[in-house]
């Protein structure tokens, strides 16, 4: 029979085995030629800008509310909902958006750009330009 203990402690050596398992660590390294662990990544945590995004209008919201592309990206809005819809920014706007219809702006400059559907008051959302 197990003492509590000797149960704490082999409970302890479990979760501390299955806590190193799921982070991937499989060695130590410390110089220049260390290599993520299998499954991992390299990169920053912040996935980096793509060069194209898409936003849907759904209902009476944009999906999803915020995006990011590179300066010179292209952000496409695509009514995906019943009724009609618009977008509408600082220096740029879409004619009327019936249901199916779409409408595309590059963005230039870096900045965050704020946007809305002048039909539906709420309806907002923002592209991030780096």
């Amino acid at each position: 029979m197990r003492t509590g203990l000797h149960r704490r402690r082999l409970t302890a050596w479990c979760v501390g085995g299955v806590l190193l398992g799921a982070l991937g660590v499989t060695g130590c390294g410390s110089g220049s030629d260390a290599q993520p662990a299998a499954g991992t990544s390299a990169a920053p945590a912040s996935a980096p800008a793509a060069a194209t995004a898409n936003v849907g209008m759904q209902g009476v919201s944009f999906t999803p509310d915020q995006v990011s592309v590179k300066a010179g990206g292209t952000v496409t809005w695509k009514n995906t909902s019943s009724i009609s819809h618009n977008v509408t920014a600082d220096g740029f706007a879409s004619k009327t958006l019936d249901p199916g219809a779409t409408f595309a702006h590059t963005f230039a400059k870096p900045g965050t750009y704020a946007f809305m559907c002048t039909f539906h008051a709420g309806m907002k959302g923002t592209v991030v330009v780096n």
